[in-house]
């Protein structure tokens, strides 16, 4: 599926006409490429939350400590925390 609709518009771009030019122009081939840009944005984007919600729940070797300090943490910065929560939330319902 990655790449059916940016092979389908490259495709569809190098079309020859009855006058041997271009039935669609370069606007395919412009709509091939923002598609392959905002995947690899969203590939980005994804990696990076997901390395927030790997270091979060890395409890490390002292996990009771861990689980201390983030509560504590939630109490005095909740917008961040719901913030943070909601972006997991977010992508887990998009992917």
């Amino acid at each position: 599926m990655t790449d059916d609709i940016i092979t389908r518009l490259r495709d569809i771009a190098y079309l020859k006409g009855p006058m041997g030019g271009a039935i669609i122009p370069n606007a395919c081939i412009e709509a091939a490429d923002e598609i392959e840009r905002l995947r690899e944005l969203v590939r980005f984007k994804s990696s990076q939350i997901d390395c927030i919600r790997e270091a979060v729940e890395n409890k490390g070797p002292q996990s009771k400590y861990h689980d201390a300090v983030h509560k504590k943490h939630m109490k005095e910065w909740p917008a961040l925390w719901k913030a943070i929560y909601a972006s997991w939330e977010e992508l887990a319902q998009k992917i």
